[in-house]
């Protein structure tokens, strides 16, 4: 090793001599502080003489500020080349030092700017292959982000109801409220005005509101308005719509009243036990001067219930029996009849009639009978044999009496009334011999006492009635037993006789 040196040696030949090789500084770079205090950093540890001359230069012109050292290694200024070893030029004037020269470094720039070199993008996150790319100039702002928009509550109202009805019938106008907007809206109130000439069913004026209070977004409300209206005409009612005061929608909606042509009749009980049956007759009769063509009569009964007899040639569908009667003279009616099961306990099952024909507006009716729980310690059916009943033909009702307890009834009494155009027949046992019974006769009315009612057989009396002319007889019958008072009746129609209908006009 050379004086002073601190390089590593390697082997070189085949004599296995040892050639010292001055290993050279690779790269070194020199950092000045904010006073000038210089500080060398070296690459490796083999530093040759030579190295350290060229090391003190650098040092002594830090400090003097007679030469500037660049970044490619050169001397400038008039000293040694480090590489060649000779002089590369005369000192020309007082040399300042200078900042090392800054390389750039790498960045992102966009494409065909000169901002710096391109750097290869990593390809997508997303893993499907696609490279990002830097936004171009050209390409603009990004898009808005569509943000959804609470729209306030917004109503709407629709009145439906049929535009031509009959003089002394009902017309049903169905009001349909809609919040149409995001938000909830607080008091709703719905107001009516109607023409004088027509009026509530049940209650005298001609003005009338529904608060439906708070409509939430996208909910519907449906209310029903019937009114009554007896003179012919046009006549409208007017619906307002508001919300917390503000008016938001106006209806007018107008009806035609028309003169009766067609009226409709319903004969069915008031009270009907559970289990036992009421039959509904229905009369139709055409009041107009000229016939009536393709009639036609709906019944729609109620879910309580079931159909059980329908006059023939009907259609049925669900809860809707139908019958197309073809034409109807002047002054000339038909019957229909229907008798429905009782199967469930309820104030009201009802019967809606509707009928119409070409030219003549639709009509209705709505009969409701009462259906009782069995009440012990009997119960009590009356119905009759047939329904229409011409007036030469006698009326046959039959009375059932059974007893539910669990022992035998005494001094059982039932009590018979007629009423309309018949009178009393007779009244005889469907069994002779299954119990003994008195009967006494009165003017318009039969008492019939029972000494012993037996437990759980029934007892069927046969009463027979007599018709005196054409109209609406109706047969009651009250049960006293053991404390217990049972009423029920029984509607018939009776017509004119099939020669009689057969009579011109």
């Amino acid at each position: 090793m050379g004086a002073g040196g601190c390089g590593s040696w390697s082997p070189v030949g085949a004599s296995g001599k040892r050639a010292a090789r001055l290993s050279e500084v690779d790269s070194w770079r020199t950092v000045v502080s904010r006073r000038f205090r210089p500080r060398l950093v070296w690459r490796n540890d083999a530093v040759s003489r030579r190295s350290r001359i060229v090391a003190s230069m650098a040092i002594i012109c830090a400090l003097g500020g007679c030469l500037t050292l660049v970044s490619d290694g050169n001397w400038q200024g008039g000293v040694v080349d480090p590489g060649r070893g000779e002089s590369a030029g005369r000192r020309r004037g007082p040399a300042r030092y200078q900042p090392p020269r800054q390389v750039p470094q790498p960045r992102l720039g966009a494409p065909g700017t000169s901002e710096g070199p391109v750097l290869p993008l990593p390809e997508s996150p997303t893993g499907t292959g696609a490279e990002w790319k830097a936004p171009r100039p050209s390409d603009g702002p990004p898009a808005a982000r569509l943000e959804s928009v609470a729209v306030p509550a917004t109503l709407q109202m629709d009145v439906q109801a049929e535009k031509r009805r009959v003089v002394g019938g009902q017309v049903t106008f169905q009001v349909t409220v809609r919040n149409t907007g995001d938000r909830p809206a607080d008091d709703v109130v719905i107001t009516v005005e109607f023409d004088a000439a027509m009026r509530f069913p049940d209650r005298e004026g001609h003005r009338a509101e529904q608060r439906l209070g708070t409509l939430d977004a996208g909910a519907e409300r449906t209310i029903g308005l019937t009114l009554r209206c007896d003179t012919e005409g046009t006549h409208c009612a007017r619906f307002r719509l508001t919300q917390e005061g503000r008016e938001v929608v106006w209806r007018e909606t107008c009806i035609e009243w028309v003169p009766r042509e067609l009226s409709i009749f319903v004969l069915a009980p008031a009270v009907v036990t559970r289990g036992g049956r009421a039959e509904f007759v229905v009369q139709l009769r055409n009041d107009a001067q000229h016939p009536l063509r393709n009639l036609w009569c709906t019944l729609r009964h109620d879910a309580a219930l079931q159909v059980r007899e329908l006059t023939s040639d009907y259609e049925l569908k669900a809860d809707t029996a139908r019958w197309k009667l073809g034409d109807l003279r002047p002054g000339e009616s038909v019957w229909l009849a229907a008798e429905y099961e009782c199967s469930v306990a309820t104030e009201q099952a009802c019967v809606a009639v509707e009928a119409a024909a070409d030219g003549v507006p639709v009509d209705g009716r709505t009969q409701c009978v009462r259906v009782e729980e069995p009440r012990p310690p009997l119960t009590v059916f009356v119905e009759d044999a047939g329904d229409p009943v011409p007036a030469t033909r006698q009326i046959a009702y039959v009375v059932t009496l059974r007893n539910t307890t669990l022992d035998p009834l005494q001094d059982v009494v039932l009590e018979l009334t007629a009423r309309g155009p018949v009178r009393f027949g007779t009244v005889e046992l469907e069994r002779s011999g299954a119990v003994e019974f008195a009967v006494e006769r009165r003017a318009d009315s039969r008492r019939v006492r029972i000494a012993r009612l037996p437990v759980e057989r029934p007892v069927r009396f046969v009463v027979r009635m007599v018709p005196e002319r054409p109209g609406y007889a109706r047969l009651s019958a009250i049960v006293s037993a053991a404390a217990a008072r049972i009423e029920r009746t029984e509607p018939t129609a009776v017509v004119r006789s099939p020669a009689a209908e057969a009579q011109p006009q």
